[in-house]
This record gives C-alpha cells, structure tokens and sequence, in this order.
C-alpha cells in the first residue's frame, strides 16, 4: 500500500499545514464553522478560530479574534511564518472586491445605531498579503454597474450616497449623492439630490459630465435620489456580500479539495493527527458520503520526474468500492513551451489537472463514476507545490 515517501508525506502533513508555515498553538484551533459563539450587542464573543478557503489553486487560512471592545476597529496582523490574525466584530465575508480575480476580506463594525465601518482587506497575490484599506463609512455596500462601489449611510434625517473606485488595494473616494430638502410649489415639499466631490464646493452635473469625470452622471443622480434608501439594490446595483456558490470555504486542515465539472459536488481530503477523511457531497450542503481512514489505510502513490511533471493519487476503499482522488501538473507543454499559472506560485510554469474516479470491485478499467475538478476551484497539497498561505 503505502510506499516511504507516502509516509513521509503522511509525517509532513501531521506536523505542518502543507503549503504553509503556522504555529503548533494556531493549528490547534478549531474551524470558525465548528466553533461555538455568542452574540453581543455590538460584537461577537468566542474563541480564537481558523477560517480557510480555496482561492486560484491555493489554500489560504486566517486566524480570527474577537474585539475587546465594541469600538475597537478592525485590524489584521501578518507575521512570517504565521497565519495571519485578523481581529473584528464579526466574522469576515470572502468578496472579490477589487474584482481581480482574488477573494478579500470584508468586516463591518456597528458604531452608531444604524451607521458604522466597513473595513476591506485587498489580497495581493504577488506579495501573498492582505492589505487594509481606509475604513468605509455607511450601513450598505453594493456594487453600482459602472463598477463603482457604493456606501450608503444615515445622514440626519436623511442619508448619502458615496461612491468609490476600488482599485490599487484602496477605497478611493470619488464623489457622493446627497439629499436635501425644498419646498416646491403649493407648498408640498420635496427632495432634490447634489452631486459632489465629497465635501468640496457642489459642482453641476452637467459640468461632470462635460468633464467626463463621472459617466452616466444624470441616470446617477435619478437613481440614487431616493428617499428610501433601502431600496436602492434593486435595477443597477448588487449588494456587496459573499456568494456561498462560488465561495470556496475548506476545512484549515484541507490536503486536497476539487470542485467536480458541473460545479455542483465537490470533494474533500482532510487529514487529521492519526487518520485522513474524505467528503463527497453537494456544494454548501451536507455530505453524501464520508470516509474516515487510520493513515496506514490510506493508499497515497506518487509519481515524479524530476519537477518537470508529477502525478499522484489518494485511495479511500470503503467495502468493494475505491474512491480515487488524483492530481497531475507539467511544466511545459508537448512544444516545452513554459505554462504559465498563479503569478503567487513559486513554481509559476505549472499546468494542473486533477478528478475523481470510482471503482466497484477489482476492475480498474471500468470506473462507475469519473468527473474533473473545475482547475481554477481546486487545490492539491499532497502531489504539488504550493505558495499559499
């Protein structure tokens, strides 16, 4: 079954988290979704916990704390050789803010009774960081269809609209929407919107508009001059939160993950100090089958040349039936040309494959079951190099 390097694998695997460097105290912890919490008026009370996730062919992990104080703002420390400890009043949203193809970290803080902070985390591939942007004021984000971000917040009795450009890791203000009210004639009154560059002298839309510093500047001013701000997320807009069927949240102990083409099941290896355990089942919802095996009855056979290609697979038997998990990558394609792949990993001319085969019975050639992973929503910390977190 199990050759030496399987086991050295195996060893590997009990004292460190693959594709990353953590602290004995940090693997330790309990997953988020497994942790038990209590909530305050303000913020979440609990224990130290991990949350993972499966972004581009990585796995990432953070460590989250609870605040000590209800004002406290949220903060992210990053130390070599650490997960990263993100400190808040709430657990984060998993959103590609920045729309660059990489999950950020979203937090919000309540001050006021129905304003407070959202606090973004941007997450640079190229330095395998987060990077904390100014803290957003409001109570809604969404995304407006011009790719503008939107905070709407209370204003008195009224409220504002502001809109930001979330590129370069930073939320930079470009200009808001705020109300006022006017008597107009009979003496009804009514409400009137100003576009604005933030707090600066008020300047006309059409000006704007000539300027071609703001698009669509008057179809903005009708749609967002709402005196029912809540309904503003309909038509144009989307609210900005984390999408539970593209969102790939994994055990912290995750060795393999593959979402199957269909992108409606997905399989889970984790491992465990004396035992690994497989998942099948439908995404964000219970699982069909699950396996759990002693290391020693775990069949993990690896194929290599040299770190130009490599292969390898993982067996769960469970009675007649084997369930195969397997993963491959090349370095060059059939011309030798250079693959390139995530520019965060350090092996960057990798081409990966991977998939799930099973097998009823001793005959390996007729699989009752065989699908490919969606690459771009699969991990493999077992069979190939990783430089995630």
């Amino acid at each position: 079954m199990n050759s030496f390097r399987s086991f050295c694998i195996l060893l590997a695997l009990d004292l460190c988290c693959v594709g990353s460097v953590s602290t004995a105290d940090q693997m330790m912890l309990p997953d988020c979704d497994k942790a038990v919490f209590e909530s305050g008026p303000k913020f979440l009370r609990g224990p130290d916990c991990t949350i993972a996730w499966v972004d581009n062919n990585d796995r990432q992990t953070i460590v989250w704390a609870q605040v000590t104080d209800e004002l406290e703002e949220a903060s992210l420390h990053q130390i070599g050789g650490e997960y990263p400890v993100l400190t808040s009043s709430h657990l984060p949203d998993l959103i590609d803010v920045d729309q660059d193809g990489w999950l950020d970290l979203m937090t919000f803080t309540p001050v006021a009774q129905v304003n407070g902070t959202f606090d973004i985390f941007f997450y640079d591939p190229f330095a395998n960081q987060f990077k904390h942007a100014e803290p957003v004021w409001g109570h809604t984000l969404e995304r407006d269809e011009l790719g503008f971000i939107v905070a709407t917040g209370r204003s008195g009795p009224g409220w504002v609209s502001r809109f930001y450009d979330a590129t370069n890791a930073a939320m930079t203000a470009m200009f808001e929407i705020r109300p006022y009210g006017l008597v107009e004639a009979g003496g009804q009154f009514g409400t009137r919107c100003d576009l604005s560059l933030g707090y600066q002298k008020p300047l006309r839309v059409e000006d704007l508009s000539a300027l071609h510093q703001i698009p669509d500047a008057d179809a903005l001013v009708a749609y967002y001059c709402d005196d029912e701000p809540e309904a503003v997320g309909s038509g144009r807009t989307v609210f900005l939160q984390e999408d539970p069927t593209i969102t790939d949240r994994v055990p912290s102990n995750t060795v393999f993950y593959c979402v199957l083409e269909g992108g409606a099941h997905a399989v889970t290896i984790t491992n465990g100090p004396h035992s690994m355990f497989y998942a099948y089942g439908p995404l964000g919802g219970t699982p069909e089958l699950e396996l759990s095996r002693p290391h020693n009855l775990v069949d993990i056979r690896f194929k290599d040349s040299v770190g130009q290609s490599g292969s390898g697979d993982i067996t769960f038997t469970n009675g007649t039936y084997k369930y195969v998990a397997y993963f491959s990558y090349e370095a060059s394609d059939a011309g030798h040309s250079a693959i390139t792949n995530a520019p965060s990993s350090p092996f960057p001319n990798i081409a990966d494959a991977g998939g799930l085969v099973v097998y009823n019975g001793g005959d390996t050639t007729a699989p009752i079951f065989q699908k490919s992973c969606i690459l771009e929503r699969s991990y493999d910390g077992i069979f190939v190099p990783s430089g995630g977190q």
